[in-house]
């Protein structure tokens, strides 16, 4: 996982990314890492099938698994309740142990 900060463009995270995907069956990403280079170096790689939609101004748009696709919005949600968990564990007067099944 790398994180990076908020004003950084998604092609400069992908661009650091780009040499661990070696052993990876699929990749998920939004459309903001769709970008030819991005999925060669993924091909070249070895690092599998990259499932990204096509940005709106492609001339031609390409082909992705919609369905696993859709895993993408269920791994965000859970990650984001981590996050909350996480937050509320650090804040000693009120932890709450519910905090991984609020929507």
């Amino acid at each position: 996982m790398c994180l990076t900060a908020g004003q950084v463009s998604d092609y400069k995270g992908a661009r650091m990314l780009l040499d661990d995907f070696s052993a990876a069956k699929h990749l998920l990403a939004d459309r903001g890492y769709d970008a030819d280079w991005f999925r060669d170096g993924l091909l070249e790689k070895g690092g599998g099938t990259p499932c990204i939609p096509s940005r709106k101004n492609r001339k031609r748009q390409l082909s992705y698994n919609k369905s696993m696709y859709k895993q993408r919005h269920s791994t965000h949600l859970l990650l984001r309740n981590l996050y909350r968990c996480f937050c509320n564990v650090l804040d000693l007067t009120s932890p709450d142990p519910s905090c991984l099944w609020r929507p």
